[in-house]
């Protein structure tokens, strides 16, 4: 937790675990409470990246559920959004 102090920028990545962040990413983004609660990851620059072992296997969702928790910590988001050339190659 002490990098999210410092940290100017963070960048979540986590495999899709029925639609969901993994177990783990969850238990570190429990860690931090104190952390919000003091204001300490607000106005931060925040993304986030997924994986999955198919095409349609949850990757929106994962991504949604990941940025709720961003947006509670006050976090300015930052995504490529869809006029990004990168979202035409990866269908």
């Amino acid at each position: 937790p002490d990098d999210m102090v410092w940290a100017d920028a963070v960048i979540f990545g986590t495999p899709t675990r029925f639609g969901n962040v993994t177990a783990q990413l969850k238990q570190f983004l429990d860690t931090l409470g104190g952390l919000w609660q003091s204001g300490q990851l607000a106005d931060k620059v925040y993304s986030g990246f997924t994986s999955t072992a198919t095409a349609h296997g949850g990757q929106e969702s994962t991504l949604l559920a990941l940025y709720n928790t961003i947006h509670h910590f006050g976090g300015i988001l930052v995504t490529p959004g869809y006029t990004d050339p990168s979202k035409f190659v990866d269908g």
